[in-house]
């Protein structure tokens, strides 16, 4: 099961990075396909991203992510987030 972290503030993608590195995606390959923006409400951003990531040991699985980017001061968090991984059909 996944562990609760108190959220911490990210500021560039670097940091990012190393956050999820460090997390319990820790050895997963993962491949971006694309990724959707647009300016949103209040100087907000919605983001759509869609990939695959691969865990050790396991299949691919596809997944499409979006996440609204609400301002702050110095930079954006995260509002609201919906993560859903993509059946595989049979055959494919």
């Amino acid at each position: 099961p996944l562990q609760r972290r108190p959220a911490r503030p990210y500021s560039v993608r670097e940091d990012i990075n190393k956050h999820f590195v460090s997390t319990y995606l820790k050895g997963c390959s993962m491949q971006i396909d694309n990724v959707d923006s647009q300016p949103s409400h209040e100087g907000g951003v919605l983001v759509l991203v869609s990939g695959s990531f691969t865990v050790p040991d396991a299949m691919k699985r596809r997944f499409t992510q979006s996440f609204f980017l609400a301002p702050q001061k110095g930079g954006y968090f995260v509002l609201n987030d919906v993560l859903r991984y993509i059946p595989v059909e049979p055959g494919n």
